[in-house]
């Protein structure tokens, strides 16, 4: 699983992050949260992993252009997803979804 980490700070110029086909399960909430300098939106690769849970800020301070969660084992969006109003792209694909929120 994904923990903290203050490796992503220092990259503010960062554009994509690519963690697809890592075996990560979760989400937590602090994970990108000293991403707020980032520079640009970023593209957030996600998919072909395990993730059944994402916390609810675990996205709050990123802004995304693009977040790919394909073929992952969510059943339901998260309460993260009320946090990214700017998102241009969103593929969830393959995953177990089978309520979508009103």
């Amino acid at each position: 699983n994904l923990h903290r980490t203050s490796c992503f700070c220092s990259m503010r110029q960062l554009r994509e992050l690519h963690l697809e086909h890592n075996l990560i399960q979760r989400i937590p909430e602090d994970i990108f949260s000293c991403t707020t300098s980032f520079v640009n939106p970023i593209s957030l690769y996600l998919h072909e992993n395990e993730i059944d849970s994402i916390q609810q800020y675990a996205f709050k301070d990123l802004r995304f252009h693009t977040l790919k969660l394909d073929n992952n084992q969510l059943s339901e969006l998260p309460e993260a997803f009320k946090h990214m109003t700017d998102i241009q792209y969103l593929s969830l694909n393959g995953n177990r979804l089978t309520v979508l929120p009103e």
